[in-house]
Parts: C-alpha cells; structure tokens; sequence
C-alpha cells in the first residue's frame, strides 16, 4: 500500500519530496514539510481517496521557504 500511495502522490503534479508517509492496517500517518495549507490539505485528500485508507494522520507542516510556498 505504501508504495502505490507514494506513486499516487507523485502523479499529483504537488512537490511532494519532503513528505514521508507510515502505513499500518490502513491507518497512514503523515510527516514532512510542505510550502503552503492548501497543497497539505490536497495530499491529505489524495491520501484519503485512495483505497484501502482507513485514517489519515497529517503531521505535515507548513513551511512557506519549501517549494510551492
């Protein structure tokens, strides 16, 4: 599930190189630092639509020096 979350997150166009994600029983937490809320709340969602999710954990920071800030 990991991997097919990472490469479902890439093809979102979003930079999302800073951001790691923890799979466990269909519970993904997310961490890292990304350049603006909108794009955090837009790899929430991503996550959130993809099968097999069963909670999303966003520990994302926003950190507006990080590309697409």
């Amino acid at each position: 599930m990991q991997a097919a979350l990472c490469a479902r997150l890439w093809e979102t166009g979003l930079d999302v190189s800073e951001i790691a994600l923890d799979v466990a029983q269909g519970r993904i937490t997310l961490r890292g630092a990304i350049g603006s809320a909108a794009d955090r709340d837009a790899v929430e969602a991503c996550v959130r639509a993809s099968t097999g999710v069963r909670a999303v954990v966003n520990h994302i920071a926003v950190a507006p020096d990080r590309p697409g800030g």
